[in-house]
């Protein structure tokens, strides 16, 4: 009877759990993680205990970013993923990876060239790393995200041209990403680039006619 009790209270905790993630309150979905991982270890249901640490991590992570502390946010990000790895779940681990990039290695924290390198490298490692689930819409968005980051790369270093090729492959991945979705948020997403190609082209033809007049 007792074990039921407790199994009635896990998944009390873990529904609390989702649903401040889901209101977008990490530190609270945290909390209720952390409890539903304690007494899933009491149960000695181990692969559970690690899917409820691995969320902790996840929402701690999230929490930090919203302090704006990117470097601690990283570190739990990191253990979440290292987790989700362990119990197999491949694609909540490229999931993880995916948030750290786009919230921890946002283009406003990458100052310079290299630092947008350094970043383009790690995100190439990571789909190397997950190249058996490539054809899974966590992947693609990771593509689109680097594929974005070197046009921005190519932007900062005035290499137009290279930057309208890389954000035009970004934005024909966001479109097959949409239409396999069928997600408003990568429809969004999609037209976000394609705004930003027409200004870029935009910028081509104005630097194209200041050189014709310097002729």
């Amino acid at each position: 009877m007792k074990k039921v009790k407790d199994i009635s209270k896990v998944t009390y905790y873990e529904s609390l759990a989702k649903e401040a993630y889901r209101r977008k309150i990490p530190s609270k979905a945290a909390v209720y993680f952390l409890k539903a991982s304690k007494l899933w270890g009491i149960l000695r249901k181990f692969k559970n205990q690690k899917w409820c640490l691995a969320n902790y991590f996840f929402n701690l992570a999230l929490s930090e970013i919203e302090k704006q502390n990117s470097e601690k946010s990283k570190f739990f990000f990191n253990l979440s993923k290292k987790i989700f790895l362990q119990i197999g779940l491949r694609k909540e681990a490229l999931y993880v990876t995916f948030k750290m990039y786009t919230t921890a290695y946002t283009p406003h924290n990458l100052k310079s060239p290299q630092n947008f390198q350094a970043v383009l490298d790690e995100i190439e490692l990571t789909l190397e790393e997950f190249e058996d689930i490539k054809d899974s819409l966590i992947y693609l968005r990771l593509k689109i995200y680097k594929n974005y980051l070197k046009f921005l790369y190519y932007k900062k270093t005035n290499n137009l041209e290279k930057a309208k090729q890389w954000l035009d492959n970004t934005i024909k991945l966001s479109l097959k990403t949409y239409k396999i979705s069928k997600n408003q948020n990568d429809f969004k997403v999609f037209l976000f680039k394609k705004h930003l190609f027409w200004n870029l082209k935009a910028k081509l033809l104005e630097s194209e006619k200041i050189f014709l007049k310097s002729c």
